[in-house]
């Protein structure tokens, strides 16, 4: 079993939602985030028409959105191509995707054990 984090943009969310759904990829917990790359967020902020840059900001952190999903090792790359054809801008800051290893699972209602737990 494997444990997918995933980072995206949340203007990606709903889309990549909505998609690992249809896959029959059901089970998934969310969250909002803030966080950064290797690259410093800056924005900027425009005078209105003229395109003109009035300020440009640092800031620390950007908005996310974080996916977990506990997967059977066979669906890994599946989900992993799936985030990736939804998700992908080409620029900076489309987001991460972490693999782990998952030891054990048990549903505590029924004691299912695993794979069987995830599913």
């Amino acid at each position: 079993m494997k444990q997918l984090i995933i980072t995206i943009r949340p203007s990606k969310y709903y889309e990549l939602k909505d998609k690992l759904l249809s896959e029959g990829f059901n089970s998934m917990s969310t969250k909002e985030v803030l966080g950064r790359g290797k690259s410093p967020v800056v924005f900027e902020a425009n005078a209105t028409g003229s395109g003109t840059v009035m300020a440009s900001y640092n800031h620390p952190m950007v908005a996310k959105k974080m996916i977990e999903i506990y997967s059977r090792d066979e669906d890994c790359e599946k989900i992993i191509e799936i985030v990736k054809s939804v998700s992908s801008t080409g620029t900076s800051g489309d987001g991460k995707i972490f693999v782990l290893p998952v030891e054990q699972a048990l549903r505590v209602r029924t004691g299912e054990k695993d794979v069987n737990a995830i599913m």
